[in-house]
């Protein structure tokens, strides 16, 4: 977040306006009490099987990490309060507008396969897609997410004022 903010204090004038838009935790929550963080945990499921398959190692696995971090709501805002470039001139959550929607086993997969192919690949090498996401799928439709369960993320978006 810091490298984003100062990018972007370089760009702005003094005074300059910038809207944010982004997804983050609910205060108190953590990504594993999320769907999202189920599925992770389910994709490093897989991941060890197909270490127990002789498809990857656990080696690799154990160096292997997701580059994506989700804040809560109050850490963003600290951060960026921290910065000293930006004033934040109003900051909210919203419920993400997605999160009435039936999303089947297909969908989260392809999202995921979508979000996760190229650090897969860039990690373990070929060959290992193809083989995680038709397990993950398999696993999904054995267990499907019942997302009444797992707490949500939030959309967050503000204004912040350049200083």
């Amino acid at each position: 977040m810091e490298v984003f903010l100062e990018a972007r204090a370089e760009e702005l004038v003094p005074g300059g306006l910038m809207i944010v838009l982004g997804q983050c935790m609910p205060d108190g929550v953590s990504l594993y009490e999320t769907w999202q963080g189920h599925v992770v945990d389910t994709i490093g499921d897989c991941l060890m099987d197909m270490a127990k398959s002789g498809i990857t190692s656990e080696e690799k696995i154990g160096l292997f990490s997701f580059p994506v971090y989700f804040p809560q709501f109050s850490e963003l805002k600290e951060e960026i309060e921290q910065n000293g470039s930006f004033m934040i001139e109003m900051m909210e959550t919203i419920n993400h507008p997605m999160e009435g929607m039936a999303l089947t086993n297909d969908f989260i997969t392809s999202m995921f396969r979508a979000l996760l192919t190229t650090t897969i690949e860039e990690h373990f090498g070929d060959g290992v897609v193809d083989e995680l996401f038709d397990r993950l799928a398999k696993k999904l439709s054995k267990h499907p997410i019942d997302f009444e369960m797992w707490k949500t993320q939030v959309v967050y978006y503000g204004v912040l004022k350049r200083n």
